[in-house]
Formats: C-alpha cells, sequence, structure tokens
C-alpha cells in the first residue's frame, strides 16, 4: 500500500542486518538506494543523501554498476 513509510523501512532495515552479518556488500548497496528512495518519498531529504551517499561510496567499492547513478 502506498504511504506505509515506517513498515518499509523496517523491511528495509532488516534486509540491511542480514547482508551485512553475510558480508553481502551488493545487496547493502540496493539497501541504500531503495532507502534513499524511500525518504525522498517521506521528504526526508537528510536521509536520501546519506543512503545515497552511502550507496555511492559502495559502488566504489564493490565495482557494483549495475545501477549507476
Amino acid at each position: 500500500e502506498r504511504g506505509m513509510f515506517d513498515e518499509a523501512m523496517r523491511d528495509l532495515d532488516e534486509v540491511y542486518e542480514i547482508a551485512e552479518r553475510g558480508g553481502m556488500k551488493l545487496f547493502m548497496v540496493d539497501y541504500n538506494l531503495e532507502a534513499g528512495r524511500v525518504c525522498r518519498a517521506m521528504g526526508d531529504g537528510e536521509g536520501e543523501r546519506r543512503h545515497y551517499d552511502a550507496a555511492r561510496l559502495g559502488v566504489e567499492e564493490t565495482g557494483y554498476h549495475r545501477r549507476d547513478f
């Protein structure tokens, strides 16, 4: 459903925890991209920038260019 931002962020946080424990860096990049989108939809510019910055670092670190900015 639209507007379920808290639920979306809770699900994304769970994804991040699993990815971090498993060392799945590409999934962590995906997490940051999606979390940035949710933050943008919520009007949270600071959160959006923080997640996109983390995604950029992850892309540089891993060479992951499936989703170029």
